[in-house]
């Protein structure tokens, strides 16, 4: 809750691309989104944390984050050996916003990040991993504290992705 008393007591992941909360199909997991006016991340792409740092590939893990609270419900439905659906729903709220406020020169920053509604469609058209598609959408609806940092209009990711391995 003090960004300057000498203790980290944050976590942070090198790469983590998890498979939790809606994995690819969450908005939150699946976009990456920067603080305004700073070369910051508030969350990498492929990622759950709010780390505050520049890129996952260079620079060093920060401890001093803002850390979330993630509740999280979803249903993961195979509909056919080759077809499965996807449906998730998460409420996020940062732990502490103090680290934002200094970040920012903001005097209050809300804990209430919002709703994170997800569905899509995974198609294996070989029934292997070899041949992987997705289709989606995501939507984002903002709290107090996301619109304090950024926005208050509802955002939305459509999506198509394709995976081949060999």
């Amino acid at each position: 809750s003090d960004p300057n008393d000498d203790k980290a007591r944050g976590f942070d992941y090198i790469f983590d691309d998890p498979n939790v909360i809606g994995g690819p199909f969450s908005f939150w997991n699946r976009q990456g989104i920067r603080l305004t006016g700073t070369l910051v991340e508030l969350v990498a792409p492929g990622s759950i944390i709010p780390d505050l740092r520049s890129s996952k590939i260079e620079g060093q893990a920060n401890f001093v984050n803002p850390g979330i609270i993630i509740l999280n419900g979803g249903l993961d439905m195979e509909l056919t050996p080759k077809w499965k659906a996807v449906f998730n729903g998460s409420y996020l709220r940062f732990h502490a916003t103090e680290i934002l406020q200094q970040v920012l020169f903001q005097s209050e920053i809300d804990k209430e990040i919002g709703f994170d509604v997800s569905a899509g469609l995974i198609w294996r058209p070989w029934l292997n991993d070899n041949a992987i598609i997705q289709a989606g959408i995501s939507i984002f609806i903002p709290g107090k504290g996301f619109e304090d940092l950024l926005t208050s209009d509802t955002l939305y990711n459509p999506f198509i992705a394709s995976l081949f391995t060999y």
